[in-house]
């Protein structure tokens, strides 16, 4: 008996044009800030494993497969827009990312999660327990639990290296073209 089976997601497309990446990625940004508005306005007994960390974990998955093909581009991309779109579009995903690490609303809110799920003794498996300690770790992480002005200070310098790394993946991405390799470095 053979059963044919489709893969759970497609394969990515590689034939991006500048204005699609910017695109994609956009749109992909957007849905994800629409997701942790929504995970942030939860109301305090709504905030459980799964209208929190299950809901977030998800999105970050599915924001993955929507981003990742079009800022991989800028690394293997001969056309020049493309690549630049592509930079452009990976320091969107970055500035975003930066910001969404470290939403007090979503901390707040996984905190929550975290406590309902102590009070009620839910008992979560292994794998879910550790998505929930390590989206807290992620964010503490990123100065979630430090005072406000030393908080400032941390994103202040982690958006000074961010736009540092940019910068130096924009001057050697867009200068020269990928080159092949037949042999080691």
């Amino acid at each position: 008996m053979h059963v044919d089976k489709l893969p759970p997601v497609p394969p990515p497309s590689w034939s991006y044009t500048p204005e699609q990446i910017t695109s994609a990625v956009a749109s992909a940004l957007a849905t994800t800030e629409a997701v942790l508005d929504r995970i942030g306005a939860l109301p305090q007994a709504g905030r459980t494993f799964e209208t929190v960390a299950r809901a977030l974990a998800i999105r970050e998955g599915e924001h993955a497969v929507e981003v990742e093909p079009a800022i991989f581009l800028q690394y293997v991309s001969t056309s020049a827009a493309v690549r630049h779109a592509s930079v452009e579009a990976d320091k969107a995903a970055q500035e975003f990312e930066l910001s969404s690490i470290t939403r007090l609303d979503v901390y707040a809110a996984l905190k929550d999660a975290q406590a309902h799920t102590e009070a009620n003794q839910v008992q979560l498996n292994p794998e879910e327990q550790r998505l929930l300690d390590r989206l807290l770790l992620d964010r503490t992480r990123n100065g979630l639990a430090l005072a406000p002005e030393k908080r400032e200070e941390l994103l202040k310098l982690k958006t000074e290296i961010m736009n540092l790394e940019v910068s130096g993946v924009r001057q050697t991405r867009l200068l020269t073209p990928p080159s092949l390799q037949t042999r080691p470095c």
